[in-house]
């Protein structure tokens, strides 16, 4: 399936249609996201009852991440969810498209991994041999490209060339020129292309470019603990999901997470984060708030490999920062030190 909404809606129709088997049905979404908890993870690799027929309803974190033992037969539909940037809007989308040979073979071979197995696919053969790509696109050519350009440009090669760089998988160069245009924007190079000191300092935080200079400019205006978690939160892509909970209690206790005060999702997600913090980031907080406990976990640890990483920075940088009177990191918890007038 496509997506884990597709993986829920299935399997409710199927349990209307087939109450006359005896069977268990099972999803398995991406980790990343966290739908699962540990016991349901497993229960997808435990081998079935007697007289028990498994179904597993699965996105195509099943195609290569993973290979589950007793699979023989398997239905493939033929469409991904692919993340995509779109140089012209600057913005990401994550649409439904068709799967590549290379994938659907790769489905395929996920029936019969153990014994005998067959794949069902739900397009016809013309469809694979004609529509589909003979691959995946690379991910360089459907993704932003600022990161990667940021990081050409401050290893200081002579006469490199953007434009006409020589990728493996080369971008178009629409790309190329939107990432140029956003490191401009942002005062990581100048008008003639060189990178800039704010660029050499973007460069050394493993974060989006755009991201790297909310930390630099958070910093200027004191406000570098809360751009911090921000920061980490939006990388860990934490995300609310629908609340589960039948009882009045649990659905109480998530209309009791913070909502914005009306200032928009960053603002909600660096209230949850702090609330989490005051409750001295219990797991079981974010369980009873139907919050992802994997995901909280790793914004945490984000969090702190920023601060560590800005902390090593503000040593190297301290004679740069008082002979430019440009950016200095205060040395407290959250690696920020207070600015002095010269």
């Amino acid at each position: 399936m496509t997506s884990t909404r597709w993986c829920q809606n299935w399997r409710k129709e199927f349990k209307i249609l087939r109450k006359d088997l005896v069977w268990m049905l099972l999803s398995y979404h991406s980790m990343v996201l966290c739908h699962l908890n540990s016991r349901q993870s497993v229960r997808v690799f435990s081998p079935a009852p007697p007289n028990c027929r498994r179904f597993i309803v699965a996105t195509n974190v099943a195609e290569t991440s993973l290979t589950v033992d007793g699979v023989v037969f398997v239905v493939d539909c033929g469409y991904v969810k692919q993340r995509q940037y779109n140089p012209s809007t600057g913005m990401y989308s994550l649409d439904v498209v068709e799967i590549s040979r290379v994938q659907a073979d790769q489905r395929a071979g996920r029936a019969g991994r153990t014994r005998p197995g067959k794949c069902y696919r739900l397009y016809p053969s013309s469809i694979y041999q004609k529509e589909f790509l003979e691959a995946t696109i690379p991910e360089i050519q459907r993704t932003s490209l600022a990161g990667s350009v940021l990081y050409l440009k401050s290893l200081n090669l002579p006469d490199i060339d953007i434009l006409k760089f020589d990728f493996l998988d080369p971008p178009s160069r629409e790309s190329l020129e939107d990432a140029l245009r956003q490191l401009y924007l942002i005062d990581a190079i100048d008008e003639s292309g060189q990178i800039t000191d704010v660029g050499r300092l973007m460069a050394e935080l493993p974060l989006d470019p755009s991201l790297s200079r909310t930390l630099i400019e958070a910093n200027e205006l004191g406000c570098l603990s809360q751009a911090l978690t921000v920061a980490a939160v939006l990388s860990a892509e934490i995300t609310l999901r629908q609340t589960r909970s039948k009882d009045m209690e649990g659905k109480r206790k998530r209309q009791e997470l913070p909502d914005g005060s009306g200032w928009g999702d960053h603002v909600q997600l660096l209230q949850i984060f702090e609330s989490w913090d005051q409750a001295d980031y219990d797991p079981r907080w974010c369980s009873d708030h139907d919050l992802q406990v994997r995901g909280m976990k790793f914004s945490k640890d984000v969090r702190n490999q920023l601060s560590q990483i800005i902390q090593k920075i503000a040593k190297v940088l301290t004679e740069f920062c008082k002979q430019t009177c440009f950016v200095k990191f205060r040395s407290n918890r959250f690696a920020s030190k207070e600015r002095t007038e010269e």
